[in-house]
């Protein structure tokens, strides 16, 4: 599901990046783009839950590594190595990953553990999420954002288009662990609109507002060029990623009541003791 998601939006980013390229560069004179992520409110309410549930799944090694790794990335920016500070901050979460799926697959009392389906459904859920976690922090690193701005602009469009569907499927594994697994898919429908809403409404990407503004700040030296407009149809996700979303929004949440009606025995028991912690 999730994979679907990142790479159907992949698979867009090419024809976007330089749709929005031409755009910007028309706009800004065929000069140098610039990229500030304009969406951050969208995408706290969304991740800012998700990491205080992965934080609890992780465990002590899992929030040590992050903790550790950020503070050397900071270290490393505070002293303009944009680079290191990169590299750095990807090599964190790398093994801040791989501390998530020890802790997942070796450790029998924690959710994530043993072979429940359950269980690697909601472990690769999680990666999926603490994946798009790591690449909203990159959005905001001057080594991306100000050296590389294309890859910038594509990891913006990954982030929206693959976010959706991870994120409400580990939210409803936490309501579920709060509530029991009785009414989960009401819950997973429910968290699945609200996302659906914050994500997948038409934006406009992010160098096109940051290039407007710029224009803007410079029109009252120029009174005789006028405003930017909107480009038509130039959107962060386009119609086959929001057409995807769609329609996993409509046949998941089904398919997981389906699911659920028919877990009978070790399956059920199974689906009770993942919504534990």
């Amino acid at each position: 599901m999730c994979v679907v998601c990142a790479v159907w939006g992949w698979m867009g980013v090419g024809v976007g990046v330089d749709t929005i390229s031409r755009a910007t560069a028309s706009n800004s004179g065929g000069g140098m783009r610039d990229f500030e992520f304009a969406y951050d409110r969208r995408v706290a309410v969304v991740l800012i839950p998700c990491a205080v549930v992965l934080m609890a799944l992780g465990g002590k090694t899992f929030v040590s590594a992050c903790v550790i790794g950020l503070l050397f990335t900071f270290l490393a920016d505070s002293v303009k190595l944009r680079t290191v500070s990169f590299v750095i901050y990807w090599f964190t979460f790398i093994c801040a990953l791989l501390a998530l799926n020890f802790w997942g697959l070796y450790r029998k009392s924690n959710p994530l553990g043993g072979t429940s389906w359950y269980g690697m459904f909601l472990l690769l859920n999680a990666n999926t999420v603490f994946v798009m976690l790591g690449l909203w922090g990159s959005l905001h690193m001057p080594s991306l954002t100000v050296d590389m701005p294309e890859f910038a602009e594509g990891g913006e469009r990954i982030l929206f288009a693959a976010l959706n569907m991870p994120a409400s499927a580990l939210l409803m594994w936490a309501v579920m662990s709060l509530n029991g697994p009785n009414n989960a898919p009401y819950y997973y429908i429910a968290l699945s609109f609200v996302l659906y809403r914050v994500l997948m409404t038409p934006l406009t990407p992010s160098t096109y507002i940051t290039t407007t503004n710029s224009a803007l700040s410079k029109k009252s030296d120029d009174k005789t060029k006028p405003a930017a407009a909107p480009p038509v149809g130039v959107y962060i996700c386009g119609s086959r990623v929001t057409g995807l979303n769609t329609l996993l929004f409509v046949l998941l949440p089904a398919g997981f009541y389906v699911v659920r009606g028919s877990c009978v025995g070790s399956t059920a028991q199974e689906l009770d003791l993942t919504c534990s912690l």
